[in-house]
Formats: C-alpha cells, structure tokens, sequence
C-alpha cells in the first residue's frame, strides 16, 4: 500500500504544497501544486533552496488535477529532509 508524507519543496522560489507517493523500492512521486504553470527543473528547490538534481526518469507531467503536477521516480532519500513531521 502506498504511503503519503507531506513535504515542503519550493518552486520559482515560492514554498509549494506537495506530497510524496512512496511507491516500491524506495522510489514514488511528488505531487505538487503550481499556480505558475507547468514547473521546470530549474524552477524546483527542496525546503532549503538546494535545486532538484534531477535526470532524464524524472519527468515531469500534468494530472487532471487543477494546477496539480508530479515528479515521477523521485528516491525517498532524496526528500528525506523536505518531510513536513504531523504532530
């Protein structure tokens, strides 16, 4: 069953909502919501401005959410730090 954690990411240097899908082996997707249009790679930082280091697996796509995306095979220890903790 997959797991949800919020998490804090930052996209045109704007704080973002977001969740992370764990998926199988470590790896799932980020969700994220950008009023600003489709996001860029250059446009994503995690919580503490360091860029996505991103390859070509990461995709990028829309979902029929409104102004919703994904990163697509994004490994949990890479946002590791971005979780937001519910208290």
């Amino acid at each position: 069953m997959a797991q949800f954690r919020q998490i804090s990411i930052k996209i045109a240097d704007d704080d973002a909502h977001a969740v992370f899908v764990e998926g199988q082996a470590g790896k799932g997707h980020i969700v994220m919501i950008s009023a600003k249009g489709k996001p860029t790679t250059s446009m994503l930082k995690h919580s503490d401005a360091r860029y996505f280091d991103l390859a070509d697996e990461n995709t990028i796509e829309k979902i029929k959410v409104q102004d919703a995306y994904r990163i697509n095979n994004i490994k949990y220890a890479d946002i590791e730090n971005d979780v937001v903790e519910q208290g």
